[in-house]
């Protein structure tokens, strides 16, 4: 079996772009904010930067193959029936689908992420 190594660097970006789960949540702190996190809760997200806090727990996958342009990224989720919201890394030209708007997928904001994250319906506004 052959794997295009562009494949090989989506699934590493996938991974990266997550925040593991603690190993003692005892002391989790389940507010909207804490510290310097902002949990996003909003609808829609169009082109907030940040990271997912639960990884896997709603991603697709990452389609189209990179390279991507972001407005393929965001209107090629609007076409397919299960995806609600797409990560997108413009470094990389990587684009991963989830299964749920980006206020249900516990989006933390951060200006120093790589991804950008829109929910399907930002199409209409000419993401």
């Amino acid at each position: 079996m052959f794997f295009h190594p562009l494949t090989a660097l989506a699934v590493l970006l996938v991974v990266v772009n997550a925040r593991p789960a603690p190993q003692d949540t005892s002391n989790l702190d389940l507010s909207i904010s804490s510290g310097n996190e902002t949990r996003i809760t909003t609808f829609p997200v169009c082109g907030t930067l940040g990271f997912t806090e639960v990884p896997g727990d709603n991603e697709i996958g990452v389609w189209p193959p990179p390279p991507v342009s972001r407005h393929v990224c965001v209107s090629s989720c609007h076409r397919n029936g299960t995806c609600k919201a797409v990560s997108y890394a413009k470094q990389y030209k990587l684009c991963s689908y989830y299964s749920k708007y980006m206020k249900d997928d516990h989006l933390i904001e951060d200006g120093s992420s790589n991804f950008e994250h829109y929910d399907e319906v930002c199409r209409k506004r000419g993401y």
